[in-house]
């Protein structure tokens, strides 16, 4: 089975870059990585070959990733790949994170798959705090999703309106429910996922780095309650998420 995995990327250090290629590399089963620069293509990543893939958008998009998310699924469902993964570049996956996606999918035929993540400082180092919403089932984080060709309809849900970018990951979570196909976790932290969102340190009792981010979800809903902005949203997802 051909299988994408699809990281936008935007001026991250090389040393980042390459732990996430580095682990999409090293899965137990093969992947096809397409690496999208979002207006600020790595020299580094360039120099790469392999079964690596170089996207190169002629802009920055300013919406965390969501462009280059949508360009490179769509352009794997173009060119015949049956699964599409997502992986940011800060972040990077274990060795069995897409086989055990794909035996999930083969075991239940589900075409939306995902797995659970730990969470870690920005230095790599674990936070000893769990993604409490995603083991409860009321969120997916994007990195954690495998999306099989009969719900290649949800890669569009990318091209939502940019103010929605901090909040991307909900809106396609909501999305996926609202699709009606059929939703498998493997419930394996098998994500590794760098977390600058204040409240995770807050848990874990911890200072939150410089650059944590807070007020996402009420700014979003702020955004969201203005009567143009929900028109705005229906007409590009047909229906407007709850945030």
């Amino acid at each position: 089975m051909k299988i994408a995995v699809v990281t936008p990327y935007y001026k991250e250090d090389p040393a980042t870059l390459r732990r996430c290629i580095d682990s999409v590399a090293a899965q137990t089963v093969r992947a096809d990585h397409f690496m999208v620069a979002d207006g600020h293509p790595s020299a580094e990543v360039a120099a790469l070959g392999g079964a690596l893939r170089h996207v190169i958008l002629p802009r920055a998009h300013a919406d965390l990733g969501n462009v280059a998310r949508a360009m490179g699924g769509l352009l794997a469902a173009a060119e015949g790949y049956e699964g599409v993964a997502w992986l940011d570049a800060d972040n990077w996956f274990k060795p069995r994170h897409l086989e055990i996606l794909l035996r999930v999918h083969e075991k239940t035929g589900a075409p939306l798959c995902h797995s659970w993540r730990t969470l870690h400082r920005p230095d790599g180092s674990r936070l000893p705090v769990d993604a409490a919403e995603e083991i409860a089932g009321r969120h997916v984080d994007t990195n954690c999703w495998l999306v099989f060709r009969p719900a290649f309809d949800l890669l569009r849900v990318w091209f939502m309106p940019r103010e929605l970018g901090p909040v991307g990951d909900r809106v396609f979570f909501q999305a996926a429910r609202r699709s009606g196909q059929k939703i498998a976790a493997s419930r394996g932290k098998t994500v590794s996922y760098t977390t600058l969102y204040a409240r995770h340190y807050e848990r874990a009792g911890e200072k939150s780095p410089p650059d944590a981010k807070s007020g996402i979800m009420p700014a979003a809903r702020a955004w969201l309650g203005k009567p143009a902005n929900r028109k705005t949203t229906i007409a590009a997802l047909g229906f407007c998420p709850e945030i």
